[in-house]
């Protein structure tokens, strides 16, 4: 029943623009977070896809190495090899006499050609027989 003079309040559905800034807000703050995280994830991928073929190439220089000492042929004293954009430097030392046999140590620094990847080194003894 209306009387005159008293006005009906109707229930009003929807957002006020105060709760819709509120949400605004809080999609930013989440949106800040996810970009940064994004950030680290794909910071971490390229560093892993350059890994691996380091890795490769170390692997397979210093296996190289390892065989020319193995067989008695003299170390590769060649200067640094490029292999894609990659340089792979190999050295080998002798390092001690153990009874009659030497001992070498064989190094293999892989680096990248641009200079834009940290180097990655590999050591490994050697003994020949």
């Amino acid at each position: 029943m209306n009387r005159p003079g008293l006005s009906v309040r109707r229930t009003v559905r929807g957002l006020s623009l105060i709760e819709l800034i509120a949400v605004i807000v809080l999609l930013g703050i989440l949106a800040v977070g996810f970009m940064s995280m994004y950030a680290d994830v794909t910071h971490r991928n390229a560093v892993s896809s350059q890994v691996a073929p380091m890795t490769w190439l170390g692997e397979g220089a210093m296996s190289t190495e390892l065989l020319q000492t193995e067989l008695g042929l003299a170390p590769s004293a060649s200067g640094p090899t490029t292999i894609g954009p990659y340089t792979v430097r190999a050295t080998v030392k002798t390092v001690a006499k153990k009874g009659t046999d030497d001992a070498y140590l064989i190094t293999v620094t892989v680096t990248c050609v641009s200079g834009a990847c940290s180097p990655m080194r590999f050591k490994a003894h050697a003994y020949t027989l």
